[in-house]
């Protein structure tokens, strides 16, 4: 799936513009983003010392806008938030969650387990 109206982004701690286009991107869409991203291991998106590590490195750190592509990357990467990340709405029956869904039903699982 290709996000390309996105077109970039930037870190929503950074104070720069949401989108290089006139079409800005909601503020509660950068919060899901970034929120992948805190959870996400920079390995998982790259080669070490890769030019791509460096550059994940500066989004993840406020430094540098994302891209549509990358976007697209941490899509691949979970899969199952990918629905979440664009609206913000979980369909557990279709296996599309977000990461606090998924935290409360390890609550519930691990509460009923005892």
């Amino acid at each position: 799936m290709r996000f390309g109206w996105l077109a970039e982004l930037s870190h929503p701690r950074a104070g720069k513009p949401a989108l290089s286009t006139t079409k800005p991107i909601p503020k509660k869409m950068l919060e899901r983003l970034f929120k992948l991203l805190e959870m996400t291991s920079l390995k998982d998106l790259a080669e070490v010392n890769s030019k791509e590590y460096v550059r994940w490195q500066s989004i993840k750190r406020g430094k540098a806008r994302i891209s549509a592509e990358e976007i697209e990357q941490l899509g691949k990467l979970y899969t199952s938030y990918r629905w979440w990340l664009m609206t913000g709405d979980v369909m557990p029956d279709k296996g599309q969650t977000s990461p606090d869904y998924d935290e409360a039903n390890r609550n519930l699982t691990s509460q009923n387990a005892g």
